[in-house]
């Protein structure tokens, strides 16, 4: 039994994923194009330079070695009910900072995908980070919250996929960058 014991104690901490219903009995995402954001995260994350870690939080910058949130990631040009992507701090850590990679968005995206909308037919939401105080959300992109992408703080960075098209990301403002499923 010491086996098992000692190979827990150095597996890293899964965080519970939270499932629900979109707001106001809201339509979900099209599950096509959350597979297509997964997918293209997946991609995204073999190609050099993309996954090395980054320090995440609010009051940094977006650089090389620091991202600054909220932000969202999402595939432009697949018309309403798209899935995206949001991050952002915990709301209860507001000055929270997390270090991590893009794979651990691919594998939040995954996991919300995979478990909340085809295993309960729900959105949901995942935690990132050794300590779980920054949060991706499955989002629709035709939300009321749609991307203020080309304001002061919406900076739209794409990355070319090959079969896929663009993914593309950017900053938001602090009112969110996307409203949930509504």
């Amino acid at each position: 039994m010491l086996v098992p014991i000692l190979l827990l104690s150095v597996l890293p901490f899964s965080f519970a994923l939270d499932c629900y219903p979109p707001p106001s009995g809201g339509a979900l995402p099209i599950l096509e194009h959350c597979n297509e954001l997964v997918h293209a995260l997946t991609i995204a994350c073999r190609l050099p330079h993309q996954n090395e870690p980054k320090t995440w939080g609010r009051g940094l910058p977006s650089s090389i070695h620091s991202e600054h949130l909220p932000k969202v990631y999402w595939l432009p040009g697949r018309g309403p009910q798209s899935c995206a992507l949001s991050l952002d701090v915990d709301p209860l850590h507001p000055h929270a900072i997390e270090v991590f990679g893009l794979t651990a968005i691919r594998v939040a995206a995954a996991r919300i995908v995979n478990i909340c909308l085809v295993g309960r037919n729900q959105i949901g939401r995942d935690r990132l980070g050794s300590t779980g105080k920054v949060v991706g959300k499955l989002v629709r992109t035709d939300g009321p919250l749609m991307l203020p992408l080309m304001g002061e703080e919406g900076d739209v960075q794409s990355l070319r996929i090959p079969g896929i098209g663009d993914l593309a990301w950017a900053n938001g403002t602090e009112n969110g960058l996307l409203g949930e499923a509504s």
